[in-house]
């Protein structure tokens, strides 16, 4: 079992919120990335996640993921809720 912490904060109140999968276009005007601005803040929020395997056999596993993140303001200001909720379960069968 694994419990994670996180507070995410942008360096600058200037900074933009990014997101994308990167610069992936080596001609045109498709740079892979949009930012979206802080409102002069810098708090994104705050991420509680944990995980957990559980060995059921030697050839079954089993795994689980839940995450929560309460936004901070720069969320706030841009969406009209500000909490995320996120689980997964996952199963290995291996032989």
């Amino acid at each position: 079992v694994r419990v994670d912490v996180h507070r995410l904060r942008l360096t600058d109140a200037a900074d933009l919120w990014y997101a994308g999968s990167g610069g992936n276009s080596s001609t045109g005007t498709v740079f892979g990335f949009a930012g979206r601005r802080s409102n002069g803040s810098t708090a994104l929020g705050t991420m509680i996640e944990g995980t957990t395997d559980w060995t059921v056999s030697p050839h079954f596993t089993l795994s689980g993921y839940l995450g929560r993140m309460t936004g901070g303001r720069v969320v706030s200001e841009t969406f009209s809720g500000s909490r995320l909720l996120f689980g997964s379960v996952e199963s290995v069968l291996s032989f």
